[in-house]
């Protein structure tokens, strides 16, 4: 009994000397009422298992020493920091093999590590510390802001004036002057957003997000003008009468010559205000909003590592490769024109030499499309990574409903009068459509959540209802609408991304 009582008096001491924890102290009180308990069994069985007696308790002092050692050590030296678990040592290296940290203490805990180029980061942080990002730092919230510059292809080309000119036989014919060509869409400035948010993790160790896109509030527009060359005059007896030279496809059938050529030429009919004008003008606008709702699947990358650097510090680096990403989601693209056509004439007759009348003639063709594309999509994204800088490719693709419709209105006649000539056409269906896109681009991480991001990218949009393509010069103008035009837009965009 004396003897216990020494043992439990020698723990409360080693206790008090080596700042044992609470658990260690219970486990040592254990082990000693163990051995008090041995002794007891032992003596009774007699001294022949003296031997069991002596293993017994020399187990349960080596137990208890090395308790006590790994408690001794705790309490006198810093343990270096551990380091995440998705991060690998470089070369099979671990921290705590620096000997310049080993034992000292008086080291501060990050005394062997750097977090790189971050100021106030953790020295071991969960991102890489050179560019903030890793294998395992999704953003919470991230939005890219940008603008994207598009210059787009022209409609078919339909002609919309005609000149006089010498055939090479030394005929009288007509020649193509003025087409719809003559006002092309130039180069326009779009807004582009992204906004995007983290919301799972999935047992293939995939990041869910998602993530609602605009671009748009942005116009294409130009216009052309063309004035006669001359004025043609046409004299019966005594009355003549001046006009100008330009003619509309209205008083123009294309007539071929043989299987390879073919001219234009007057078949008789003449609408003023369109034919035998002296000026022609065309006005050509495009507005173009695009709306995304997607789901975007992340893969995530090769585990970080950390790195020795000649400096003695550790630093945990991403690691540079190819990484892919995934989208899904639903897009709608509503893509407005409006195409303007005008004619003025004036018209003069002289009898003897003498004005007698002067008319002004003009003549209006407006059109109006509409294209409302909803659909489907997917694509993917195939990034090579380095650190900071990462380039690579994007696409997405997907079938479309077009909701689509036309509106025409036209009229001719003398100016400020009732139109001698007039028509409205309109029209609406729904066809089938394909959208496409893709993209070449380049990123580069200022801050660990701020990034710059330049691309150049190209879209095609088929089965569009385009304005002047709804143009029918006859007179007899059906309600319907042409959706056989396709439209392609590239050209560069700039933006920066905030992580958060």
């Amino acid at each position: 009994m004396l003897g216990c009582l020494r043992k439990s008096l020698r723990i409360c001491r080693l206790f008090l000397l080596y700042r044992l924890s609470l658990a260690d102290f219970q486990l040592c009180v254990y082990i000693a009422r163990f051995d008090c308990a041995s002794n007891r069994l032992t003596g009774n069985l007699g001294k022949e298992n003296s031997v069991v007696n002596k293993a017994l308790t020399c187990a349960l002092v080596t137990v208890a020493a090395a308790m006590l050692a790994a408690g001794a050590q705790a309490a006198g030296t810093q343990a270096a920091p551990t380091p995440s678990p998705q991060a690998q040592y470089a070369n099979g290296d671990s921290p705590s093999s620096d000997p310049a940290t080993a034992g000292d203490a008086s080291t501060p805990d990050d005394a062997g590590y750097d977090n790189g180029l971050w100021p106030g980061e953790p020295p071991i942080g969960e991102g890489c510390s050179l560019c903030g990002g890793g294998c395992c730092t999704p953003p919470d919230w991230y939005t890219e802001q940008g603008v994207r510059f598009f210059g787009r292809t022209k409609p078919r080309n339909i002609p919309l004036g005609y000149v006089d000119t010498v055939l090479p036989a030394g005929d009288i014919g007509l020649s193509q002057y003025f087409s719809n060509h003559s006002a092309s869409p130039n180069l326009s400035a779009a807004y582009d957003m992204t906004l995007g948010h983290w919301f799972a993790r999935d047992t293939l160790n995939r990041d869910h997000f998602v993530e609602f896109s605009f671009f748009g509030l942005n116009r294409f527009e130009d216009q052309a003008t063309v004035t006669a060359p001359q004025r043609l005059t046409s004299t019966v007896g005594t009355t003549s009468t001046t006009f100008g030279n330009l003619y509309s496809p209205y008083a123009v059938d294309i007539v071929p010559t043989n299987i390879l050529t073919e001219i234009p030429q007057l078949n008789g009919t003449i609408v003023p205000g369109f034919d035998r004008v002296d000026q022609m003008s065309t006005y050509y606008a495009s507005y173009m909003n695009n709306f995304e709702l997607n789901g975007r699947i992340v893969p995530r990358g090769e585990q970080d590592q950390l790195v020795l650097h000649p400096d003695g510090k550790w630093r945990r680096e991403c690691k540079p490769g190819r990484y892919m990403s995934y989208l899904y989601g639903v897009r709608f693209m509503k893509i407005d024109e409006s195409f303007r056509f005008h004619g003025r004439g004036l018209t003069e007759t002289f009898v003897d030499n003498q004005l007698v009348d002067s008319v002004t003639n003009v003549g209006e063709y407006d059109v109006s499309t509409h294209n409302n594309l909803l659909g489907l999509q997917i694509g993917a994204d195939m990034i090579f990574r380095q650190c900071r800088w990462s380039w690579g490719v994007r696409a997405k693709v997907g079938p479309y409903i077009n909701f689509a419709d036309q509106t025409s209105d036209i009229a001719a006649g003398v100016e400020n009068e009732t139109p001698d000539f007039s028509h409205h056409v309109a029209e609406a269906r729904h066809v089938a459509s394909l959208i496409g896109e893709v993209g070449f681009t380049a990123t580069y991480k200022f801050r660990p959540n701020l990034v710059g991001r330049a691309s150049y990218d190209f879209m095609w949009v088929t089965g569009l209802a385009l304005a002047p393509e709804q143009l029918q010069f006859t007179s007899t103008p059906v309600n319907q609408v042409n959706t056989n035009g396709t439209a392609v837009f590239h050209g560069p965009s700039l933006g920066l991304e905030w992580l958060w």
